[in-house]
């Protein structure tokens, strides 16, 4: 496990660049008035929001390296809000493609190229993180994820309506990420679960040993 202080200021930069990140595409969607680039920026917002909880976790990590039952929590209710805004966010701009098109029918460059810058950077800060041994920054990771999938699936809408004009195809981007999105936390649970039981465990056999000296 790398030094905890290293990864605390890693998220920290992380966080910072996302809400930079999240600056432009609200900037964009100013300019472009997509519902594409408003889901952009409602989803890189809340991301932000979710890794500030897993830096909050991390610091419960560094005080109780072995097991801190907080910390836990706060790795796994952010990630199961992560789902719960993500379908919110999704859904909306799904429903306004089909209904909205006026609007979401945005012939402008800054929504492919928003859409691929955010989901490049999203990703490349996801493979940055030290995840080992550490159930927050692997929380952090997961919402990185999540947002390089939508940057990504907004880029790939936004070229589709850029040359052909089809802006239904928003709707089904929207609702396959909704999926994986639901999936992936659904997964990640599972797996923080048996994590958190092997953590424990080996807790109450150090307490049982320290009892006995």
């Amino acid at each position: 496990m790398g030094d905890i202080g290293e990864r605390l200021r890693l998220l920290k930069f992380i966080l910072a660049v996302d809400l930079l990140v999240t600056g432009l595409e609200l900037a964009g969607w100013y300019f472009s008035r997509s519902l594409l680039l408003e889901s952009n920026f409602g989803t890189g917002l809340y991301d932000a929001v979710l890794i500030s909880l897993n830096i909050w976790g991390l610091r419960r990590e560094s005080q109780a390296p072995q097991y801190d039952r907080v910390a836990f929590r706060i790795a796994k209710w952010s990630d199961i809000a992560l789902a719960a805004g993500a379908l919110v966010i999704l859904t909306h701009s799904a429903r306004g493609a089909m209904i909205d098109q006026g609007i979401t029918l945005t012939r402008s460059w800054l929504i492919p190229v928003l859409g691929l810058f955010a989901g490049s950077i999203n990703l490349g800060l996801a493979y940055a993180i030290d995840t080992q041994n550490s159930v927050n920054s692997q929380s952090a990771r997961l919402k990185l994820f999540v947002g390089s999938t939508v940057g990504f699936g907004t880029g790939a809408s936004g070229l589709v309506i850029y040359f052909f004009g089809f802006p239904k195809l928003d709707a089904m981007i929207s609702a396959g990420i909704a999926i994986y999105v639901i999936d992936a936390v659904r997964r990640r649970i599972k797996q923080q679960k048996a994590e958190e039981f092997v953590a424990d465990q080996m807790h109450r056999r150090d307490l049982f040993y320290m009892g006995r000296r």
